[in-house]
């Protein structure tokens, strides 16, 4: 905003076609001789939806966060679902959410439950998920990580065992914290992210 000195005149435009006459100065302040800039709508529109430009560094970690993230929810469904009908459950779908560390110890989790005839209800609820941390977004050599601490909420999951007898652990606490790393072998394909790991950190509490 500019302001103009008291002892000067406002200078008022006045139009080149006669017939329009003199145009009156905009936002003027005949008193203080200040003259007063006004926006538009379109110059209102146009700084309220101004972004800060990101960084291709930043970028690449917000869509990252933005593929990555998902997976969480998806994999505790998953696993919900091969805990409460394991013989049923095709082994084959974990494929879709999880790789490696993770993917492996569901497989073992649903032989286990196979095995013994074991069974559970109800599911877990994600309580809150932390700010992400990114490995190796910029190194082709290994694969890209996203990692998340994670609370849930396990107390509406009963385990029952082959004869439908409830044999959840009365010690067992309502909530569990897990760090859990989601992981892309073959990024930036947006559409391989997996869960690596889903790591439970033992002695902490959320």
């Amino acid at each position: 905003m500019k302001h103009a000195n008291s002892r000067e005149k406002s200078i008022c435009a006045v139009s080149a076609v006669v017939l329009l006459g003199l145009v009156g100065c905009t936002g003027g302040n005949s008193e203080s001789g200040e003259a007063t800039a006004t926006m538009t709508p379109d110059d209102m529109a146009a700084t309220s939806s101004a972004e800060p430009t990101l960084s291709e560094e930043e970028q690449a970690e917000v869509d990252a966060a933005d593929q990555a993230e998902p997976l969480i929810e998806d994999f505790i469904r998953m696993n919900t679902n091969a805990s409460a009908d394991p013989d049923d459950f095709n082994r084959g779908d974990f494929e879709d959410v999880a790789i490696s560390t993770a993917q492996r110890d569901l497989e073992n989790r649903l032989e286990s439950l196979r095995n013994f005839g074991n069974t559970n209800e109800g599911r877990e609820e994600v309580i809150s998920i932390s700010q992400p941390e990114f490995f190796d977004l910029d190194n082709p050599d290994e694969p890209a990580v996203v990692e998340y601490l994670v609370c849930t909420d396990i107390s509406d999951i009963t385990n029952f065992d082959a004869d439908g007898v409830d044999i959840t652990p009365e010690e067992r606490a309502d909530r569990v914290l897990k760090k859990y790393g989601i992981a892309n072998y073959e990024y930036p394909d947006e559409t391989q992210w997996r869960v690596a790991y889903a790591e439970w950190q033992e002695g902490e509490s959320c």
